[in-house]
């Protein structure tokens, strides 16, 4: 490829191109797996195939899966094809569980089902995880909730082979 068909790399899922010709677009695509919207072309119909219902019927706790994903507020259509984006709390994308007087109402809500997976997590990981007192109220529910919504995308994406 030379210069006028790769005009530059990095951005959200892969590299971002701009094809000069239909050609040089087919030749991009074949090398590379990328349309000329810069997202791969391999594995997003199985992804867009996997029902929201689907997914959550296959975890452990439906119910806590269920009411992560409400809490996240994330279109499920986005979540399933841009996973990354909105895997940990550092990515400020989720936008229902931002605040902490949203992230504290849902941990003590759900604390003895997200108890339940942290157990099975750390469990199969072979320790515990480092987490907030539990005096420290605010940091210890905030934590609860954003284990819960990165575990259940952990397992999302595995769900969806990434």
């Amino acid at each position: 490829m030379n210069t006028k068909t790769l005009l530059g790399l990095g951005a959200i899922g892969g590299a971002v191109y701009l094809a000069t010709s239909k050609k040089a677009q087919a030749k991009v695509k074949k090398t590379t797996g990328l349309s000329n919207k810069g997202k791969s072309s391999r594995g997003l119909s199985s992804r867009t195939k996997l029902s929201q219902k689907k997914f959550i019927d296959s975890t452990e706790n439906p119910a806590l899966t269920r009411a992560i994903l409400k809490q996240g507020g994330v279109d499920w259509a986005d979540l399933i094809k841009y996973p990354e984006d909105f895997y940990d709390a550092g990515s400020g994308s989720v936008t229902g569980i931002i605040y902490y007087e949203d992230t504290v109402k849902f941990g003590k809500k759900w604390q003895n089902a997200i108890l339940d997976e942290l157990d099975d997590f750390e469990e199969q990981t072979g320790g515990p995880l480092k987490k907030p007192r539990r005096s420290d109220t605010t940091q210890y529910y905030n934590w609860l909730t954003w284990f819960a919504w990165e575990n259940m995308m952990s397992k999302l994406m595995g769900e969806l082979g990434i």
